[in-house]
């Protein structure tokens, strides 16, 4: 069965609530200075042809110009790394979705939450974080803000974050817009920015910008548009992180790597209540994801002429990820989410011994990978 056949009654989410600062945390430069700093493309990159329309009505600003969201089962189960491609695209930068989990380190990374079950174990930014090496290799620079509700200046500081960007025509990011808690984009606002008009991967099927019916939990603006880096060195840096994040066992939390999937396998074993479930299907799907991912972004970069020495290498690395995306979809059926099951049961320890041994199997096919990417000439 072809991973775009996937068909899940019951979706999972694929972050968790940010603990520590509840004020805008500042990842790179301030949303205004980067404005005034002169955000203008340079020469070069006019040839990029940004997209973005804006149309203003009354106490209504809106953009366009923006491809939908392919939503779920559409190999792009990572929300915010699809999010960033349709928002990037806009922009006039294309970089596709197996492009930026492949330079993020995402197509790659394993881990898991080694003291409770937890669906935020294929986000982005927690544990073993892969967002800001990879806005620095895609040339944008951004500010990440959790917003706390209860505390009004941080409200006024995130809507204004979100009213100047909008009306700079850059489309922000956010979580939590229509719950569940993944990521969509904000695409416009009205009444100064007391509502917001969004896109989500639940309603991605209706082709349609809604006004949010939550205030975000965790909000991604895009501050700065830089040229272009270096593809070629972002690419082979992309490499000595995958090796590195499959070598690595822990980081903070979350075990990582061999280390992840061994935690996962031994969690599962002495799984005793249905508090496993979502967290278990959702992680499985999203490695699914990843694997599919590494495998496609391995495979463009061995045609690539930069890469003709390593080609061998890469294109045993693809496969061994390819056969590693096949075992763990051959093993889909034994992955129940909670919808799956009937309330108040659990599935046989037999299923989920099933799970335990297509993650180990798995585990190999990730051990040859790591053996050719080894090989890899920095």
């Amino acid at each position: 069965m072809k991973s775009s056949s996937i068909s899940f009654r019951s979706r999972g989410v694929d972050r968790r609530p940010w603990r520590g600062n509840p004020a805008a945390v500042l990842v790179a430069t301030g949303l205004l200075v980067g404005y005034a700093a002169g955000c203008a493309p340079r020469e070069e990159e006019i040839v990029e042809r940004p997209k973005i329309g804006q149309v203003r009505e009354k106490e209504t600003v809106r953009l366009t110009g923006l491809a939908p969201l392919r939503g779920w089962g559409e190999h792009r189960d990572c929300s915010l790394m699809h999010c960033l491609e349709v928002t990037i695209e806009a922009l006039g930068r294309a970089i596709d979705y197996d492009e930026l989990m492949g330079l993020s380190g995402m197509a790659f990374r394993a881990q898991f939450r080694t003291d409770v079950w937890d669906t935020g174990n294929p986000d982005p930014l927690v544990g073993e974080e892969c967002l800001s090496g990879l806005m620095a290799a895609i040339g944008f620079e951004y500010a990440l803000y959790t917003p706390d509700r209860s505390d009004p200046r941080s409200m006024a500081q995130v809507r204004g974050a979100i009213v100047a960007s909008i009306d700079y025509s850059f489309p922000v990011l956010a979580t939590n817009l229509i719950p569940p808690e993944n990521w969509g984009i904000i695409t416009g606002y009205r009444d100064k920015g007391q509502k917001l008009w969004c896109r989500t991967y639940d309603y991605s099927s209706q082709n349609l910008d809604q006004l949010a019916k939550e205030w975000p939990s965790a909000v991604l603006v895009l501050t700065r548009k830089l040229s272009l880096p270096d593809r070629t060195a972002a690419r082979r840096s992309s490499l000595q992180r995958a090796v590195a994040l499959i070598s690595k066992t822990r980081t903070g939390e979350y075990a990582q790597g061999r280390n992840a999937i061994e935690t996962w396998c031994r969690m599962l074993e002495k799984a005793a209540d249905r508090d496993y479930l979502q967290a278990n299907a959702w992680t499985y799907v999203s490695l699914i994801d990843a694997r599919s991912a590494a495998a496609r972004y391995l495979r463009r970069l061995s045609s690539a002429p930069d890469f003709a020495a390593d080609r061998v290498h890469l294109t045993r690395a693809a496969n061994a990820y390819e056969r590693e995306r096949q075992v763990l979809i051959g093993a889909i059926d034994y992955v129940k989410f909670p919808a799956d099951v009937r309330p108040g049961t659990l599935p046989s320890a037999s299923t989920r011994q099933q799970q335990v041994k297509a993650l180990r199997q798995a585990a190999l096919c990730e051990e040859e990978a790591v053996t050719a990417l080894r090989r890899i000439r920095r």
